[in-house]
């Protein structure tokens, strides 16, 4: 864990440097590094114009998280109570009345569909609780960030905001929802203990009748396991050595998965076991970084990691021995993979913390993006530059939206990498100086079709990637709707006039779908599949449509009377407009019907009211 100086003011920085550091008109010098980083960021992304997608797509949602908790303010004993009582359940109605009588309000957990698999009909999925306050958590050194409630959501922190998570399945021919956390917990000790003590079910897989999904815990990752066919649980294990766990993937009829170790490396495992022994992996791979995406590209296995043998700057791309005759690895290419590509390749800056995001094979291109957590850069800053200022121009230099690239032919000397979404000029600190430099990125090169963020400035996270109906689709993070609500909340300042159409356009997930080889990202939905307060795409299943787990920790959005969407996880299904669906809005997002918010005297909340 990194620690620094000025807490405070780190923690300012952070939540309004985004508006007042770059949104605003240009007051500071225009040569001073503040000025100068001002006017880089704001230049790029001041006029965007979005390509419009020609097509429509119609989705809506399978299912829905409800309420799990009755919340009666910060540290109130009652709030955990309620939670204990309740689960594995809903607040039912007369709960639900119980709750406000008594001075409470309902709270819904259960932020995001963590992780997604579909096996037949069936679509099953793990999730994980109040997310955004456990990244808090877990990032910034403790104390950054203090207790906080607002109208959207409350982080208690100090991971007092932890919940155990839920495991569901849904069958998408009779459209039902079956809660499959209780088979769990009912089951034996051992998995019963172990699940309440999963901080969230993070990946899912399946294959030959086979589920698993998999979290994280203080005791590593925790594996559970369902037969497909009769729905029935058939046991848990823990992994000590391993400290993640994240994405699965079917290749060749096999299925493999990524693992961290501890110090910062990790594995590729492939399941060897059947149904009625079903804890049974081959390690196939081993290299530095976690890792997190993995795919297969022209008979390899590639992945993305998050870190590299010097801690979490920055992402290497892995490429796996070729597939023997049999069209798998095994245990004999443990040690034959390697790096074909660094963030350092292109990033300029070492503070500007990236680690690897999702990846796909389309066509002859692998196609790959990045993930930044906001703030973790401006912390990266102060142990590499200890007597650097801390300032606006500390979170500008080092912040980076999502990177898009593509590259193929790694196993050759024609080996090409292509920057799709990035930047030619890059922020760069110079120590002697105390200036920030813009100097063109590693690779030299111009990006093909746009600026980083796939030309938004707060898309943050790649999440998923997937090719549904010969086309391939990419789903982000977008922290806007946190970036605006902590900045009414804490500071009781009015969000700028001038970014106001900003945020009516951007906030909320984005996806984005690339038609063909030779045309850039056009936008699907620019505002959370309809749902402006989920902020990201978490994960993506392509099968008989397109299906999607949606992230969005807004744990006190709960009342259904309002002008503002519900929070808590979300399943979605998406076709094209020529097969049947319910669209629950259009796919260019409508004006909000809710006013933007502002701060009015004795209303704390920031909320338009």
């Amino acid at each position: 864990m990194i620690f620094i100086r000025k807490k405070s003011v780190i923690t300012y920085i952070i939540c309004v440097a985004v508006f007042w550091g770059l949104l605003v008109p240009l007051t500071a010098i225009a040569d001073s590094p503040l000025g100068k980083l001002r006017k880089f960021w704001s230049e790029r992304y001041g006029d965007i114009k979005m390509p419009v997608d020609d097509s429509r797509y119609l989705w809506r949602v399978l299912a829905k998280a409800k309420p799990d908790e009755c919340y009666y303010g910060i540290d109130d004993e009652r709030n955990r109570l309620s939670f204990k009582i309740i689960y594995p359940g809903d607040l039912g109605d007369s709960d639900t009345e119980y709750c406000i009588t008594f001075g409470g309000k309902p709270k819904v957990n259960q932020a995001y569909v963590w992780g997604l698999t579909k096996t037949g009909d069936d679509l099953w999925f793990g999730t994980i609780a109040n997310t955004h306050c456990l990244v808090l958590d877990s990032f910034f050194p403790p104390g950054t960030f203090p207790s906080h409630e607002n109208d959207s959501w409350v982080c208690e922190m100090s991971f007092k905001d932890a919940r155990p998570p839920r495991i569901f399945v849904y069958n998408t021919k009779g459209g039902t929802l079956t809660d499959k956390t209780a088979t769990v917990i009912s089951s034996d000790d051992t998995s019963r203990l172990r699940l309440l003590s999963t901080i969230g079910l993070r990946s899912a897989g399946s294959k030959d009748d086979v589920v698993f999904l998999g979290g994280i815990s203080q005791t590593g990752v925790n594996l559970f396991a369902f037969n497909a066919k009769t729905k029935n649980f058939i046991g848990s294990q823990n992994y000590s050595l391993y400290t993640n766990i994240r994405q699965w993937r079917v290749i060749n009829k096999e299925l493999y998965v990524g693992v961290g170790t501890a110090g910062g490396g990790g594995e590729i495992l492939r399941w060897v076991g059947n149904a009625d022994d079903p804890f049974h992996f081959e390690t196939v791979g081993e290299f530095q970084g976690d890792p997190a995406y993995l795919t297969e590209h022209k008979g390899r296995i590639y992945v993305s990691t998050w870190g590299e043998e010097t801690g979490i700057g920055g992402m290497i791309l892995y490429m796996s021995p070729l597939f023997g005759n049999d069209r798998k690895l095994t245990c004999k290419d443990k040690y034959g993979w390697k790096d074909v590509w660094r963030l350092s390749d292109y990033e300029v800056e070492p503070a500007a913390l990236q680690g690897g995001g999702a990846l796909i094979s389309y066509g002859s291109w692998l196609y790959w993006g990045t993930m930044h957590v906001p703030g973790t850069g401006l912390y990266a800053y102060t142990q590499y530059y200890p007597d650097g200022p801390i300032d606006f121009s500390a979170f500008l230099g080092t912040y980076r939206p999502i990177m898009i690239f593509r590259g193929r032919q790694f196993d050759t000397k024609q080996q090409r990498v292509e920057v799709l979404y990035g930047s030619y000029l890059l922020p760069k600190y110079d120590p002697d100086t105390n200036d920030w430099q813009l100097v063109p990125n590693n690779m030299g090169q111009r990006p093909k079709y746009g600026l980083p963020g796939i030309n938004n400035f707060f898309n943050n996270y790649t999440w998923w990637m997937e090719v549904y109906h010969g086309r391939l689709f990419v789903g982000t993070m977008d922290w806007l709707y946190l970036a605006t609500e902590g900045f009414t909340e804490n500071f009781g300042g009015e969000i700028p006039e001038m970014i106001q159409g900003a945020i009516q356009h951007f906030e909320g997930a984005d996806l984005y779908r690339f038609n063909s080889l030779d045309s850039p990202a056009v936008p699907v939905s620019l505002s959370g599949v309809g749902n402006y307060t989920s902020y990201g795409i978490r994960a993506m299943v392509s099968d008989d449509a397109l299906y999607l787990g949606m992230a969005n920790p807004m744990n006190l959005l709960t009342d259904p009377s309002d002008q503002i969407p519900e929070g808590g996880w979300e399943l979605i299904k998406l076709r094209i407009e020529d097969e049947l669906g319910v669209c629950r809005n259009p796919p260019h997002p409508p004006k909000h019907s809710r006013s933007l918010p502002r701060l009015e005297p004795g209303n704390k909340k920031g909320r338009a009211k």
